[in-house]
């Protein structure tokens, strides 16, 4: 019998989640500063592993404390924190998606967001997301999406959003 820790985990359970989660991190981070633009590769969803949703919740819990512990970039945690999410999920079985919203406010730029759907709906987010980027610009297959603030979507807004789904 393997050992449970009290949030229904295995330790070996959480070891290989440790080990996904830094990798996503690190991956994650060397793309942003590295490669400056574009979005990381994701993992295929693994169709032989069976999708459970409370696991999925417990997962996400862990791995949502672990990037709190170790990523240092405060103002982009939502970024490291859904892309990490997403990779560890993928590789079990759950079919959930990397979502990008930006808001214009004006040329000076606008405010960035990242968060996970799952099965279409938002995972582990406040709804507030769902009723602020409600204009979809594009997809990457089913595993990233682009959205926007409807009510601020300048002219050039869906060519630069076009450019950043053929990366």
């Amino acid at each position: 019998m393997t050992p449970t820790s009290d949030n229904g985990l295995s330790l070996r359970e959480k070891a290989a989640i440790l080990s996904e989660t830094l990798t996503a991190i690190m991956t994650a981070a060397r793309f942003r500063v590295f490669d400056g633009k574009g979005t990381p590769p994701l993992p295929e969803v693994a169709e032989d592993i069976p999708f459970d949703s409370s696991r999925a919740e417990l997962t996400a819990d862990f791995v949502s404390g672990v990037t709190r512990l170790v990523v240092i970039w405060k103002r982009r945690i939502c970024f490291y924190r859904s892309y990490a999410i997403v990779c560890v999920l993928r590789a079990r079985g759950a079919p959930v998606a990397l979502n990008f919203g930006y808001r214009w406010e004006g040329p000076a730029g606008g405010m960035a967001h990242c968060w996970m759907t799952l099965e279409g709906k938002l995972f582990r987010e406040n709804q507030e997301t769902g009723r602020i980027y409600t204009s979809l610009l594009g997809e990457r297959g089913s595993a990233v999406r682009f959205w926007a603030d409807p009510d601020n979507i300048p002219a050039n807004g869906e060519k630069t959003v076009k450019k950043e789904i053929a990366q």
